[in-house]
């Protein structure tokens, strides 16, 4: 059982409330496209991706990626892992905490912030591959 891979996206419960927070906005169509920009941002800002604790069933990968594009750019992005879902849903994970860490004090995620720093950050990872995918976020 240990070599069978993944086939969902779960989140810890701690970050539910932060997608709920993100869909007040109304910057966003559905969960998914938060998920997908947690993902984006993750990669943007350097993170590589910490242990979803305790996640629980979101979506099956048929309706996040069906057509894998995003795990593509994750196995191109991170070839030493071995799981690009398992991966994907560890850089949701540190998305979906820097979409929480931009709240201070706020009841919703500040987008333009999050959005403005990362033309500060360094990139690490390759622009081409990041942008294959983002295409499915829209805005």
């Amino acid at each position: 059982m240990a070599n069978e891979r993944k086939t969902t996206i779960g989140i810890s419960k701690d970050l539910q409330p932060v997608l709920l927070a993100a869909m007040e906005t109304g910057l966003f169509k559905e969960e998914l496209h938060i998920a997908r920009f947690a993902i984006a941002l993750a990669i943007r800002r350097g993170k590589t991706g910490s242990d979803m604790k305790n996640a629980t069933t979101k979506w099956n990968l048929g309706s996040f990626d069906g057509e894998r594009k995003l795990l593509r750019v994750v196995s191109l992005l991170f070839p030493e892992c071995d799981d690009p879902i398992r991966q994907a849903e560890r850089l949701l994970r540190d998305g979906l905490g820097l979409l929480r860490d931009s709240q201070a004090g706020s009841s919703v995620p500040d987008f333009l912030r999050l959005v403005m720093s990362c033309n500060e950050a360094p990139i690490d990872q390759s622009v081409e591959a990041t942008a294959a995918f983002t295409d499915q976020i829209p805005v």
